[in-house]
């Protein structure tokens, strides 16, 4: 079956995790620089789908700015 090809369609190579070393297997984003086996360099580091890593979004909450000024809305 032929691809067929839009106009807006990106033809980049995928996006990889940019706390993925290559060389060494190493996660960046882990406190530890952690070894990743190939199972998880597959399914999260070197696909344009590495938001979905555990090690990933945990570091996104420890470095995002969360407002903490702002008052919580609660019911009561």
């Amino acid at each position: 079956m032929a691809h067929i090809l839009f106009e807006d369609e990106d033809l980049s190579p995928p996006q990889y995790c940019p706390f993925l070393n290559d060389q060494r297997n190493v996660c960046r984003a882990s406190f530890s620089g952690m070894t990743v086996d190939f199972t998880k360099r597959s399914q999260f580091c070197c696909c344009e789908d590495y938001d979905r890593c555990p090690l990933f979004l945990a570091w996104l909450m420890r470095n995002r700015n969360f407002p903490t000024n702002e008052k919580v809305h609660t019911n009561g």
